[in-house]
Parts: C-alpha cells; structure tokens; sequence
C-alpha cells in the first residue's frame, strides 16, 4: 500500500509541471460581415474577437482590466463576483467606442458581460490587439486587447514639423502592455488580461 501511494504521488509531481506548461494561443479577427464592418466604422465602434485556445477544458479564470497612468498599474478583475469557466476555444468580443474626449465605453463579451464606462482621454486612442510577446501557458498573465493611443514622434509635413502616432510601432513591437509606459513613452491606457486560477 505504501508503494503504491508512493507511485502515485511522484506521478502526480511529475504532471503537475506538464500541466502548468500547456501552451495557450491567441489569435484576433475583426467582423467579417461587411455591413457591420461598415456600421461600426459609421458609428465609430472598434471592435475585435479574441480567440483563446488551450488543450483543456473547464478552466477557471479570471479577467482583468488593467490601468496604466505614468508607470503605475491598478488592476481590477472583471468576473469576481460571477466565476468562469473556459472551453478549450473560448471567444473574447471587445468592442469600444468613445463617448466623450475624456470618456471611453468599452463593452467585454465572454461567459459574462461587462459593461465599462472609463474615464480617460480618448483623443488618437484605438482598440488595439496585444500580439503575444511569447508563447504562452497556463501560467502566465495573457494580455488579450487594449484601447491606447500609438508611439507619438515628431515627421515633415510639407515643410513643417507635426506630431503623427504610429500605431503599428506598438502593436508589431512584440512588447508586453505593462512596459508601453517604458518603451513608447504611452502614459494613460487600459489593457486586458486573463489569468487561469489555479
């Protein structure tokens, strides 16, 4: 008998690592259906499924809405009060639309929804993908969408200089949300993350 627990418990140290390494993957999709492509330009909606794949089935989870404001972070979970659960391809549905120059409406559709009325400056701010910095597991915290403003720098213009906002810079730069304050001198965002629960 105590062979056998023995065994069973050096099985179970064994898997634990395996399953804390199980790769997670994420991919983005805007709508496909032209018209509503067309309405939410009209309406000026930004709007993205994320698709999160995993081998595994029933995970809980949580979602977070993290605050970037000069370096510093405050976040705030999404699902706390109703837990969730994920497939094994569960579908993220972001959608945003300014209400005001200092006001944003994000809406956040997965096992629950949530409705967010944010105040921050809305002015050169998309809805924008978080393409991963790495391949993920079940460990980490995953960025999934944020809703920012791009790298600012200063371009000739017909003779003069202007201010332009490369967004491209931000999303292709493979950088994790948390050092944007850091590395594009970004300093009010939102971004959202998922974080398994053991």
């Amino acid at each position: 008998m105590k062979k056998l627990l023995c065994t069973l418990a050096l099985f179970f140290l064994c898997m634990t690592p395996l399953i804390a390494q199980d790769t997670i993957s994420v991919s983005y999709e805007s709508p496909k259906d032209a018209f509503v492509q067309k309405l939410m330009d009209f309406q000026g909606i930004f709007g993205f499924d994320v698709i999160v794949r995993t081998s595994h089935k029933n995970l809980p989870y949580k979602l977070y809405m993290v605050r970037c404001t000069d370096g510093k972070t405050e976040r705030k979970a999404l699902n706390e009060e109703i837990p969730c659960k994920m497939d094994s391809a569960q579908h993220f549905y972001f959608f945003a639309q300014a209400e005001s120059a200092d006001s944003v409406h994000i809406d956040c559709q997965h096992r629950v929804g949530t409705i967010l009325h944010v105040p921050i400056a809305t002015k050169s701010c998309i809805l924008m993908e978080t393409l991963p910095t790495k391949t993920y597991t079940l460990a980490d915290r995953i960025p999934l969408m944020a809703y920012t403003t791009g790298a600012k720098f200063k371009m000739d213009f017909n003779g003069q200089t202007v201010d332009a906002i490369n967004f491209c810079e931000v999303r292709y730069s493979k950088t994790h949300p948390s050092e944007w304050y850091e590395k594009f001198s970004i300093k009010d965002y939102i971004y959202f993350e998922l974080e398994f629960q053991p």
